[in-house]
């Protein structure tokens, strides 16, 4: 049974299909920078550390005013009713007024806060910039995913519109007699399986258009393409080794956690410190006055000396707020470790990644070439009659399949490229910026 007419009743759905490619009409294409900057004001992930990192930058402040001097006042009016007393006793209202100063001379668990808080403002500065440099990624990889998933339906779509013209020419050759019903059924079969892979590849470039759009907070109408040119380099320096090193001083994410490990020893110190005295300085003003027949005279005096106070017995309780902060401390250690080795392995596999693109790429472009000039080969062989109509299809397939994995490997080095740069840390705005100018239009 012929499949033709089958393909014939799907060509308006097609003609829908085709609408959902990004036209030619004039729209500026967004690039990745665009979409980069567009995404920080729109990304509830990072807008959220956005704003966690402001509210920690207060804790320093915080900390530097529990160590500057307190005063407090207060006053109180009271009426005395009596129910029961000596007939001489009367009712009265009794009146004070109290200011106190309080500063703090020797604390330890205060200086230990401040410098925790000085570190916790430090982690959310850190905190922040990955998060920023995560964003980078995510955004780099949805455009990446989105601009494949584009670049493949527009490959699907020359490659539907070859199979379509084999398609009339073997039809043409067996109402000629020189064509057998196999070659038109298998000529009919390649044009429906494009077919579909077009449906599929068009649902997909739908989807992850969708997925930037998430990201980026708006529409978007079409990105701009990678050039055909983009320079394919080795990572330098060429030595993991190298990049491993820098893992440490640059990565936020590790550095982050090695200062949640400092924060954690230091909360361990101001536990232990609350074995300590505390010494205050304290200064009293009062002023008091009672209204009633057996008053005394209006009193009004000041005060001012030193306080000292030191608990004595806790009932084990900071003894196991020790015990307790001695563990978590030991916990963000080992954190640390696996953030670290976690980063490292990342580091190596984008590394690796980096490295492998670079030869896929190569293979990718002689594979391309090859089956170029093996079609047109294949197409003079069966003018000549020593190749099959059968080999011409094959020889269209391969050639369409080199395209959509050469347009496939790039992508994959430009962002196995900048997974190595956020590893180590040195991904910006810069670096992000230089991948830009890869893009058709914007060098």
């Amino acid at each position: 049974m012929s499949l033709w007419p089958f393909i014939k009743r799907l060509t308006p759905c097609m003609l829908l299909l085709l609408f959902m490619v990004p036209s030619g009409r004039a729209v500026e294409a967004s690039d990745l920078l665009e979409c980069f900057l567009k995404a920080k004001e729109h990304d509830p992930r990072y807008r959220a550390a956005y704003h966690q990192y402001k509210a920690e930058q207060t804790l320093p402040k915080q900390s530097w005013a529990q160590l500057l001097p307190q005063v407090q006042g207060s006053y109180s009016s009271m009426n005395y009713d009596y129910t029961k007393a000596p007939d001489f006793y009367e009712n009265y209202r009794g009146e004070s007024f109290n200011i106190t100063l309080r500063q703090p001379l020797f604390n330890a668990t205060k200086y230990l806060d401040l410098k925790q808080n000085k570190q916790r403002a430090l982690s959310g500065e850190l905190r922040l910039l990955d998060t920023k440099n995560s964003l980078m990624i995510r955004v780099s990889e949805a455009y990446f995913k989105h601009l494949h998933a584009v670049d493949n339906l527009k490959v699907l779509l020359e490659e539907e519109k070859a199979t379509a013209e084999n398609l009339r020419m073997v039809k043409f050759l067996s109402d000629a007699g020189e064509a057998t019903l196999v070659d038109l059924h298998d000529a009919e079969a390649r044009k429906a399986e494009v077919y579909f892979r077009v449906i599929d590849a068009s649902n997909q470039a739908e989807i992850t258009r969708q997925e930037l759009e998430r990201l980026v907070g708006e529409k978007i109408d079409s990105i701009a393409p990678l050039s055909g040119d983009i320079p394919i380099v080795q990572p330098a320096p060429e030595n993991v080794q190298d990049w491993i090193e820098g893992v440490k001083e640059k990565n936020p994410i590790v550095k982050y956690y090695a200062l949640t490990s400092d924060i954690a020893k230091d909360e361990l110190n101001k536990q232990k410190a609350q074995h300590l005295p505390i010494l205050d300085f304290v200064g009293l003003y009062s002023d008091r006055n009672t209204n009633n027949d057996t008053e005394t005279a209006k009193t009004r005096y000041y005060a001012g000396g030193f306080q000292i106070s030191m608990p004595l017995w806790t009932s084990g309780y900071t003894s196991y707020r020790v015990q307790e902060f001695r563990e978590r401390h030991a916990q963000t250690a080992k954190e640390y470790e696996r953030v670290l080795s976690d980063a490292i392995q990342n580091l190596r596999s984008s590394f690796l990644g980096v490295c492998t693109s670079i030869s896929k790429v190569k293979s990718a472009q002689a594979y391309l070439t090859a089956s170029q000039t093996a079609l047109a080969s294949t197409k003079i062989g069966y003018q000549s009659g020593v190749r099959t109509v059968v080999d011409v299809l094959n020889a269209t397939s391969n050639m369409y399949k080199a395209k959509t994995e050469l347009l496939q490997v790039r992508i994959d080095y430009v962002v196995e490229k900048l997974k190595l740069l956020y590893w180590n840390g040195k991904i910006d705005e810069n670096a992000l910026a230089e991948i830009n100018g890869y893009l058709t239009g914007k060098e």
